[in-house]
């Protein structure tokens, strides 16, 4: 369980250098917990703001 949720990490990182790619996978993957979609979607708007 630990190893799929750092895969999962690996992943968000290279989904959130590509946009709303991340959005669209966190919609589909139900298996994501809220918590963690809340994180994603907030760090996604900080990522935007920066730019």
């Amino acid at each position: 369980m630990a190893s799929s949720k750092i895969a999962l990490g690996f992943q968000l990182i290279s989904t959130m250098k590509s946009g709303h790619l991340g959005i669209i996978l966190l919609g589909k993957s139900r298996s994501i917990n809220t918590e963690i979609q809340r994180i994603l979607v907030s760090l996604i708007v900080s990522l935007r703001c920066v730019q």
